[in-house]
């Protein structure tokens, strides 16, 4: 199944109510960002892959995804053979 917030506090409860397999997080979101939504659901469950999902991919902006939580990150567009190899590679 395919879940879909329109926020991060939404993605929040999502994640509570459903544990998926794996979670595309938007970093820019309205009511709680990305980050976090991640840092709350990190203090769940640890183990969750998280792809955190980004329009930039600055040197500084690759750096803070990867070190607040997320196990990696893909740009937009996202690129259906992209986000496969991405799931791919975090065992999903």
């Amino acid at each position: 199944n395919l879940l879909h917030a329109w926020n991060g506090q939404e993605a929040l409860e999502l994640f509570v109510d459903h544990q998926p397999d794996a979670i595309l997080m938007d970093i820019r979101m309205p009511i709680l960002d990305g980050y976090g939504a991640t840092e709350a659901i990190r203090q769940i469950s640890p183990d969750i892959p998280i792809i955190g999902v980004t329009a930039f991919a600055f040197t500084e902006d690759k750096e803070k995804i990867l070190s607040s939580g997320f196990n990696m990150y893909i740009t937009k567009p996202i690129i259906p053979k992209t986000l496969s190899e991405a799931l791919t590679s975090i065992g999903v």
